[in-house]
């Protein structure tokens, strides 16, 4: 016989299964992304036969947190090539191409060129898309028109999505909703952390399967004040590293708000081994904001 579904939590762990599912994408945002993008991926496989498309980025690993600002739509040409300077396409070339399907799906829209892609606002959201070329051995080489900055830069989308994947399946599948957890934390106080590096600093910081959500939380807080002083590395072997946004101040800052709240949740815990969850509860919905349950 099936359980009624709690609404309002008598129990931290209840509270943190709200949580968990108000942290998870609508049906109905999904099925807007996928409606808006089905004709774009059926014209540009036709436009370009042996083209792969697919959504990456936060998206695509199902690590994104609502409200949804961007949707990456990755759209890889069938050629392959094994160095940068071997491309015969000149960027801009490419993105004008992109650009002119774009208009054909979408005549009413004006796709806006950003640094690495193509901008497509609807009123519910942006899908960016981006080209890109093959590198034989793996990944992917992308445009990038930021100043200072190459033609072409690398990525591997498929690495950062395996990485996810590997961690994920290694916790039980608590994985992905605690990372989206630390982020909802992240935005609610302004830490000022960018979502991928939050994201690979919870993956890296999870050792197996936590007890709970609520001690994996508290034992994230503790591993990432120290792992925010570090300099961090992209799984998906993109130059540079992640952490390079912070300047001392911003990086000191974020450590402390992660430092504040282990101690907070390390507080809450205690509270439930006295049997005094609510009181937990309101401790832990201080802490991480909305959409956690108050109770």
């Amino acid at each position: 016989m099936n359980q009624p579904r709690v609404t309002t939590p008598a129990t931290l762990a209840q509270a943190f299964d709200l949580f968990r599912r108000s942290v998870e994408m609508k049906p109905d945002l999904v099925q807007a992304i996928t409606a808006r993008q089905t004709p774009l991926r059926e014209r540009l496989q036709k436009r370009w036969p042996g083209s792969k498309v697919f959504f990456s980025g936060s998206y695509g690993r199902s690590t994104k947190i609502e409200p949804i600002n961007d949707v990456d739509l990755f759209v890889v040409r069938s050629e392959q090539y094994r160095e940068i300077g071997k491309i015969p396409i000149p960027r801009d070339q490419l993105l004008e191409e992109l650009s002119a399907v774009v208009r054909e799906v979408f005549p009413n829209q004006t796709p806006r060129r950003q640094n690495r892609s193509l901008g497509i606002l609807f009123p519910e959201f942006r899908i960016d898309v981006v080209p890109a070329f093959a590198r034989t051995g793996g990944g992917y080489f992308i445009p990038d028109r930021g100043t200072g900055t190459p033609d072409w830069l690398y990525t591997n989308p498929d690495k950062q999505a395996a990485f996810t994947a590997a961690i994920d399946r290694s916790t039980g599948q608590m994985a992905t909703p605690l990372v989206k957890m630390m982020k909802v934390w992240n935005r609610n106080r302004s830490v000022g952390l960018k979502s991928y590096h939050v994201e690979v600093m919870v993956l890296r910081a999870l050792n197996g399967k936590p007890p709970s959500f609520a001690e994996g939380m508290k034992t994230l807080f503790e591993r990432i004040e120290h792992a925010i002083k570090r300099s961090s590395g992209d799984p998906g072997e993109s130059s540079g590293t992640l952490d390079a946004y912070l300047d001392p101040h911003s990086r000191d800052r974020a450590a402390e708000e992660a430092r504040q709240a282990a101690t907070k949740m390390t507080e809450a815990l205690g509270l439930v081994s006295l049997k005094r969850e609510m009181e937990a509860i309101r401790i832990v919905a201080d802490l991480i904001g909305q959409p956690f349950p108050r109770g």
